[in-house]
């Protein structure tokens, strides 16, 4: 047994002695609370989870803008840095689930920093900036970062396509009809309804779009005997205690806000099992409360209990009791756990899990934490934010924080669908499923807000792993080592194998836009046919890639020569006759409609390739700026390759290729007045300021000086990052 081991199995006895009931020191060495601890432990340390919380300078952007991001990359268990991986990826995914451009960023100390400039060409509409590691790409999707923005492209007008319409137009009637389906889920908490026992059951009315609704209902038996009612109390969720009936079947006959009816079912009544109920919301304890209808008189062995609370994969309490004749009755004290999700699990005498709830600790609830106390101040022109860091003790405390500041104006809620640092790595990072508008909860003004997110926890299930699994050894296969080895100095260098994220189209919650000049689509329409159609004589622009190609290296050696006009040199391409506006020239080149660049071209072989296309003139234009100098369009084969079956297997059918690292680049803000179609236009807030990186020291202070070039009338900013504690900081001002 190593020494590792040995020292946190003294320390939960430790903690079991002072603060548990029924647990003596030969109890804590009973086997079956030795194998709970020591696979969850062995499960931590394989599998080592993580988190990321990436924040940007604001939510709305127009194209050529550029988002500016920091991803904060951490241990799950204690939210401090993780430097076992140097990449992070970011992906810009659209609600087709296609990436339009992606990233890696180096992760230095447990911080990576970069940006993503939106090109002219992206479609307008809701994106999900997704984050994760090369090591999370072992576990569920599900714990990548996530997070919604909007995207205003004035001149998607100017190469939409019918096709394109006709899917926007399609997918806004899925979009309405989804928000029109409507259902009822129930939670009994701890997991089950047992006959006899008087239990608490959660619910949450949801459409299609995973939105909560307002409901109301009333409880009936097989029999048609009216047993209960209810009614949601907030964003469709609600509770009522119910005591089921042995042999008894149940349904709720359920009365939507639009009229509605519907039957549903309430979850199987259990002959025989344990029910746990939790107050998690009266002061600082946590009271546990369990019964069963399984006594077994005979034998107290068989009714022996295991209370087991852990917090990020660590095992914080540990208890085990004997049921008798009277429910067990449990007293946790709320400060000897960490601020985030918790989780209580009951076990029987077997070491099955038979109860599990969830429960949050508020930040202010636990013992030890930093504070973040922000003092803002304007000097002429100037914003002064002077921040400071301390303790409960009131001693200093370094950290690592970012500052965002962004004009002030009214995106129509878009805030709501947006997280910060303390609702994302505190709450929804832990939990699958969605939570609505998860900022309210951390509303002190609010003291329904504790309340609210009870209802959360329960009909919420942590998800990050299940005990039966851990129990029995079965640990997730790993795949993916935390890095791919990049070296610091392979800027867009290396290719690497296609991953794509599954997301939800769930989330993005908004209808597209409809309101197009109908001709110009015509007009688009006709452009694309012409300029995808297969490569003939007639059509010299167009390239099909055939059996010959295998003598070629890469797809820049290939283009050599090849196309009339296109010059191919050392460091990049030249199309003639093009009439360039930007600074450089270098063409827009695409491969399956995402934007890559020369060095990524020269690592792709033509045996991946089908056709490539070189737009110019009238036809490049239908990409915007970015194809004032040029358009390359790579069309990649689907599939096994033809030519060669011995390399079918790298043609795997994909929308993205990651390359090197990504440079970083100083913040700037573009000159938004000599704009043709200006953000404001549009209701898109312009960047202020974006420090990304805000180091504050042992003294615990920090000075930032803002001043507004753009000189808008009003602003919003916010402070976002961790204390060296771990203790999540947030900080945010409007006027």
């Amino acid at each position: 047994m190593n020494r590792k081991f040995l020292f946190r199995r003294t320390l939960v006895i430790l903690l079991t002695c002072l603060f548990l009931i029924n647990l003596s020191f030969r109890d804590s060495e009973d086997p079956r609370v030795l194998k709970i601890y020591q696979q969850l432990e062995t499960f931590a340390t394989r599998t080592q989870q993580q988190k990321i919380y990436l924040t940007t300078d604001k939510e709305k952007y127009m194209t050529g803008e550029s988002i500016w991001l920091k991803a904060f990359v951490l241990k799950a268990s204690n939210l401090q840095p993780d430097v076992n991986s140097n990449e992070v990826f970011v992906d810009l995914i659209g609600y087709d689930k296609v990436v339009y451009q992606n990233i890696i960023i180096r992760n230095v100390d447990g911080f990576a920093k970069g940006d993503i400039a939106i090109a002219d060409s992206i479609p307008e509409g809701n994106y999900q900036i997704v984050a994760y590691t090369n090591w999370m790409k072992n576990f569920d999707d599900a714990f990548f970062f996530s997070k919604t923005i909007q995207i205003v492209n004035p001149r998607y007008n100017n190469f939409l396509t019918q096709p394109v319409f006709d899917n926007i137009k399609k997918r806004n009637r899925n979009f309405v009809e989804a928000e029109k389906e409507m259902t009822v889920q129930f939670f009994p908490e701890g997991g089950n309804m047992v006959a006899g026992i008087s239990g608490r059951v959660a619910f949450k009315a949801i459409n299609s779009l995973v939105t909560g609704v307002n409901v109301k209902g009333e409880i009936f038996d097989e029999t048609n005997k009216k047993a209960g009612s209810f009614q949601s109390k907030h964003l469709g969720m609600g509770s009522f205690v119910f005591t089921p009936e042995a042999g008894r079947k149940y349904y709720a006959k359920v009365t939507f806000d639009n009229a509605s009816v519907k039957k549903i079912d309430l979850p199987s009544v259990e002959a025989s099992g344990f029910v746990l109920m939790v107050n998690a919301i009266a002061g600082d304890m946590l009271r546990l409360n369990i019964q069963t209808n399984a006594l077994n008189p005979m034998d107290d062995k068989s009714n022996e209990l295991f209370i087991v609370v852990q917090s990020g994969g660590e095992i914080k309490y540990i208890s085990k009791a004997l049921y008798k004749s009277k429910p067990v009755n449990v007293v946790i004290p709320k400060k000897l756990l960490p601020a985030g999700i918790t989780q209580i699990t009951i076990f029987d005498y077997q070491t099955k899990p038979v109860c599990e709830r969830l429960v949050f600790i508020f930040p202010k609830e636990t013992e030890n934490r930093t504070n973040m106390d922000v003092t803002k101040t304007n000097e002429g022109n100037d914003i002064v934010f002077k921040i400071q860091l301390k303790d409960k003790a009131g001693q200093a405390s370094a950290g690592n924080l970012s500052l965002s500041v962004s004009e002030n104006v009214d995106i129509n809620g878009f805030q709501s669908w947006n997280e910060n640092i303390l609702s994302n790595l505190l709450l929804t990072s832990d939990l699958k499923g969605k939570v609505e508008n998860a900022p309210q909860y951390f509303d002190d003004t609010n003291p329904q807000s504790p309340v609210d997110l009870d209802l959360v926890m329960m009909i919420n299930g942590w998800r990050r792993f299940v005990w039966k699994d851990i129990l029995a050894g079965q640990f997730p296969v790993l795949i993916y080592t935390p890095s791919m080895g990049l070296r610091p100095d392979e800027v867009f260098a290396t290719a690497m194998k296609p991953f794509s994220p599954d997301i939800s189209e769930k989330a993005f919650e908004s209808v597209l836009n409809e309101q197009y000049d109908p001709k110009l689509v015509k007009k688009n329409t006709r452009g694309a046919q012409r300029t995808n159609a297969i490569a003939t004589d007639r059509n010299p622009n167009v390239l099909r890639i055939d059996k010959n190609s295998g003598s070629y290296n890469d797809m820049v050696e290939y283009l050599k020569g090849r196309v009339a006009g296109v010059t191919v040199m050392g460091d990049g391409i030249r199309i003639r006759g093009v009439n360039s506006i930007n600074s450089g020239l270098d063409p827009l080149i695409l491969q399956d409609g995402v934007e890559i660049g020369f060095s990524t071209l020269k690592t792709i072989s033509p045996r991946e390739v089908t056709s490539v296309e070189v737009l110019k003139g009238p036809d490049a234009s239908l990409y915007g700026v970015r194809g004032a100098n040029g358009v390359i369009i790579l069309h990649m084969r689907k599939g096994g390759d033809p030519f060669d079956e011995s390399v079918a297997a790298v043609n795997e059918p994909s929308i993205e290729r990651m390359v090197g690292f990504s440079p970083v680049r100083e913040f700037y803000i573009p000159a938004y007045d000599s704009w043709e179609k200006k953000p404001s236009d549009f209701n898109v807030p312009r960047a202020v300021y974006w420090k990304p990186e805000i180091t504050v020291g042992s003294d615990g202070t920090a000075v930032i000086r803002v001043k507004n070039p753009v000189g808008v009338p009003k602003v919003k900013a916010s402070i976002e990052g961790l204390a060296s504690d771990g203790s999540v900081l947030f900080y945010q001002f409007a006027n």
